[in-house]
Order: structure tokens, then sequence, then C-alpha cells
């Protein structure tokens, strides 16, 4: 537990003062893995750069190939790409490009 100030308020923040007692051992802090909270997501200029392409032809792709992954608004003027969803493109097209062969 953190320790509270002249409030009585539970001050979540800091660092707790009091030592455990004697013959009880502190608590664990666990790490939680998520691996929606580990997503990287790409600007338009990073995903043209990873494809060696323009940031025109960025949008062309999204707007004209309706396999592409899509952009995500994640507020007004801020749109990015799952990488997670561009690997998954790249490996289904790569597939399919070794089946026309």
């Amino acid at each position: 537990m953190s320790r509270s100030d002249t409030t009585g308020q539970m001050d979540l923040f800091s660092e707790p003062t009091a030592r455990p007692a004697a013959g009880i051992a502190p608590l664990a802090r666990k790490q939680v893995s998520c691996t929606k909270c580990q997503e990287t997501f790409l600007s338009d200029i990073e995903v043209a750069k990873r494809y060696g392409i323009s940031r025109a032809s960025v949008w062309r792709w999204v707007k004209n190939n309706s396999k592409a992954p899509k952009p995500i608004k994640l507020s007004p003027g801020t749109t990015r790409w799952k990488l997670s969803e561009l690997v998954e493109f790249e490996a289904q097209s790569a597939r399919w490009r070794q089946t026309l062969k």
C-alpha cells in the first residue's frame, strides 16, 4: 500500500515507505504481457521507406488495393499502419507470387 497525504487519499504513484513485517515476504510484481500493448505503428513516411515508394504511392496503394492493410486513424491528423498487419500482408503476397511461378 502507498502512503496517504493529509487529505486521507492514497498516493498510488509513490514508493511505499513502510517495510514489511519480519517473516512476511514483500509482494512480487507480476509482469503482464499483452500482445496488443506491444503493437508497433508506422506512419505513411515509414511505410513508404519500408517499401521504397513515395507517400503518395502508399495512399494510392490503400485506395486501389482492397487486400492492403488499412490505416488506423488514431486522432485527427494521425493515421498509422500496424506493423503486424504489414508483415502478414507481405507474407501473403509472397505466397501469392510463388503460386504464379
